[in-house]
């Protein structure tokens, strides 16, 4: 009699890699960089000012260009597991799911998750930017295994 061999078909998903933590803080981490968005605004709230003629015109931009820029003074925490990505920032958590991701852009260590199928000019607005440091190998690991339709690099 001949033997023949045996195939095992196995469905078993692999074991989810373990859930990372970035703490995403520019004015710590890139001191040099938030200084100069810091006098950039200051630079065209004054040139608002006196195109206007009105100083109070120049201190509403200012404030409307570093709340615009809040991301560069605020700490926020990305917690990247199982239900997706949760943001938390001054105390306020946003969930995130893996769902509304379609795709993820690696260009070093900076990752771009992108919620918009198509390119379209809002797709830097609507993409949250991590910076993954220390951990870009784990989170990379996270990211082939949640969003396995696509990474490019840039």
């Amino acid at each position: 009699m001949s033997e023949s061999p045996e195939f095992s078909i196995s469905t078993a998903r692999p074991i989810p890699p373990t859930p990372v933590r970035l703490v995403q803080w520019p004015l710590v981490r890139e001191p040099g960089t938030a200084f100069w968005i810091l006098a950039a605004s200051a630079g065209f709230s004054v040139l608002a000012a006196r195109a206007i003629d009105s100083l109070l015109a120049g201190c509403f931009c200012l404030a409307a260009l570093w709340v615009c820029a809040w991301r560069c003074w605020l700490p926020i925490r990305y917690d990247l597991g199982p239900v997706g990505v949760t943001q938390r920032t001054l105390g306020r958590q946003l969930l995130l799911p893996w769902s509304q991701f379609f795709r993820y852009e690696v260009s070093g260590n900076l990752i771009l998750l992108i919620r918009d199928a198509e390119n379209s000019p809002l797709v830097p607005f609507r993409a949250i930017y991590l910076h993954s440091g220390s951990q870009h190998e784990e989170t990379l690991t996270l990211l082939e295994y949640y969003l396995p339709s696509g990474a490019s690099t840039r």
